[in-house]
């Protein structure tokens, strides 16, 4: 079961993949659906497993029990991207106007700018409170002003020190820290954490190519989030240091299988080891809705019928960490919302632990099919069953119907997976 966690989103900080590898491991219904404060609205984010966005110090604040992730980038590359991001495109109710953005490269920020981009990550971590009524004015239709705005207005009545201070107190109080620079190996401090096992690929998105824009005295817009970017760092290879010295002293040693790092081995063994007193299940079912322990899938999907499915792909090749089952004939369904290689039967292949399961056609409804089959388990030691999917003709839907948008490449969408004795 994970703690409740507060992914505290800086922008353009890689939040868009880390927000994907974290929604994988969480229950869909468990996740705030909302990223910012002012898709939120009057709701609150207390009851929910996961909260990530753009939330800052006051998010910290209503969750004072939760984990505390965030991530930071070097603060000019930062700024530069978000400065990009804002000309491309500039929310309405920001008090920033397109003119005031319109700068050629070797031109200083116009004031008005300069004060928005101040030690931005500095901002994010270190600011708090705001003004009394700051959620009723981010909902007021007619009022021009977004929470980035609210907290350049608070922190001009910081110093530099105390800002500093505030945001390094932040970092103290979180669980993980983590920079853009080692996105891998911050997955590896996740899973070392809360004891998953490894994450074969980390899902990279929203990916910009900016890079400095070398204008004059851009270097004096984030002196204090410089030095707050190096007390992140420092603590991120402290702490990346110390879990591989542990994990080395109780899981190792262990031989990685092609393709995969010794702490890719070293964490799955560690997961293992942390759910080792798990006896064998007679029954199991997975859902598209539940936490995803694997790799080669997706991100879910909501059907029409309001169920939520993944795809397989982009590789011919998926797998499932699942609970270990008990040994004896076991019979497997598989409910298949959409493909399009048909019959399904003859392009998917399933193992469990290595064995093959044979699949035939059950029944079909609303262009919905559920595939059965049978294999005989062999008991293992270990807590978990590893469930592989190879779909040998995986496409790009637009490929085959021009009138979709769809260019990603996908194999076989499910929404169920349930064994039985």
């Amino acid at each position: 079961m994970n703690p409740q966690l507060y992914y505290l989103h800086i922008p353009k900080s890689a939040g868009t993949s880390l927000s994907a590898v974290l929604t994988d491991h969480f229950a869909a219904a468990s996740i705030c659906p909302a990223q910012s404060w002012r898709e939120l609205g009057t709701q609150a984010i207390q009851p929910y497993s996961l909260v990530r966005g753009h939330y800052g110090v006051p998010g910290l604040e209503q969750l004072p029990g939760a984990d505390l992730v965030t991530v930071l980038r070097k603060p000019v590359l930062q700024i530069t991207s978000m400065f990009e991001h804002m000309r491309r495109d500039l929310p309405p109710w920001i008090r920033l106007r397109p003119e005031d953005l319109t700068i050629d490269s070797d031109k200083p920020f116009s004031p008005k700018v300069a004060r928005f981009l101040r030690n931005k990550q500095a901002q994010h971590l270190g600011v708090s409170p705001l003004v009394p009524d700051w959620r009723t004015q981010l909902l007021d239709s007619g009022s021009q002003v977004s929470f980035e705005d609210l907290l350049a207005d608070a922190a001009e009545s910081l110093s530099e020190e105390e800002l500093l201070a505030r945001a390094q107190a932040t970092l103290d109080r979180a669980a993980i820290v983590g920079i853009t620079s080692h996105l891998r190996e911050l997955t590896d401090l996740l899973c070392y954490r809360y004891g998953w096992p490894a994450i074969p690929q980390i899902p990279f998105r929203n990916r910009g190519g900016e890079r400095p824009v070398q204008r004059p005295g851009v270097d004096q817009l984030v002196q204090v989030d410089d030095e707050l970017y190096k007390y992140a760092e420092q603590r991120f290879h402290a702490d990346y240091a110390q879990m591989l010295k542990v994990l080395s002293e109780r899981c190792g040693p262990v031989s990685p299988g092609p393709g995969s790092r010794e702490v890719d081995a070293l964490l799955d063994r560690h997961s293992e080891q942390k759910f080792e007193g798990s006896a064998p299940v007679a029954s199991l079912q997975w859902t598209a809705g539940q936490p995803l322990w694997g790799g080669g899938w997706h991100d879910r999907e909501r059907y029409t019928d309001g169920s939520l499915y993944r795809w397989t792909g982009p590789s011919s090749t998926s797998h499932l960490i699942l609970p270990a089952l008990k040994a004896g004939s076991m019979y497997v369904d598989l409910d298949i919302v959409a493909c399009f290689r048909q019959p399904v039967e003859s392009h998917l292949r399933l193992s469990v632990d290595g064995k093959a399961i044979q699949f035939f056609r059950k029944g079909m409804q609303s262009g919905q099919q559920t595939l059965a089959g049978y294999f005989r388990h062999e008991s293992h030691p270990g807590p978990f069953c590893r469930w592989e999917f190879h779909f040998d003709t995986p496409v790009v839907p637009q490929s085959i119907d021009p009138g979709n948008a769809d260019t990603r490449t996908v194999g076989v969408a499910i929404s169920r997976i349930s064994a039985r004795s």
